[in-house]
């Protein structure tokens, strides 16, 4: 049998304004669970990662609820355009996190209908963060697999978004 070869998936999680007290133990969870998987995650907040040869030494970029990603703020000209080399040589990018206008706390959601949220009930009262996305995820490409009841909430929020899944 031969052994699944490994992935390196750089972790970056720059903020500047808010920070989500969370990053911790989401960095924690990822590098403690990524060998299991075969994954070895490589955090940092050094935004100096972003050049093409060290970006080529990776499989992945995951941003994990970095925050103000506005030119010059986290990362600079010359290293957004090196992330935007990687992108385009086929590199692999995620996010953990959202851009966002708001996101109200109680509300209901509305009926799921895709297999990944099959088990949650048919209206569901949440106290919880979900977010108005300043753009609808649906215009890239993205699948919004539950969403919250409007009348509940007023507007048309995103709970769930799946990017790309096999399983789609």
């Amino acid at each position: 049998m031969v052994a699944a070869q490994s992935a390196k998936v750089l972790i970056f999680s720059a903020t500047n304004g808010y920070r989500h007290d969370s990053i911790p133990d989401a960095i924690n969870a990822l590098t403690t669970a990524g060998p299991s998987h075969n994954i070895e995650f490589d955090p940092t907040e050094d935004s100096n990662a972003f050049t093409d040869a060290n970006l080529a030494n990776y499989d992945a970029i995951l941003f994990l609820m970095v925050t103000d990603v506005s030119p010059n703020d986290i990362i600079n000209q010359e290293q957004q355009a090196a992330f935007q080399n990687y992108l385009n040589s086929g590199g692999n990018f995620r996010e953990i996190g959202a851009y966002f206008w708001d996101h109200p706390t109680l509300g209901e959601a509305a009926k799921p209908t895709h297999p990944t949220v099959s088990m949650i009930p048919e209206r569901w009262t949440y106290t919880e963060e979900v977010y108005n996305f300043k753009q609808d995820p649906r215009s890239v490409g993205a699948k919004v697999v539950l969403t919250v009841d409007p009348s509940s909430a007023g507007e048309l929020y995103t709970v769930v978004v799946v990017a790309s899944l096999d399983v789609l």
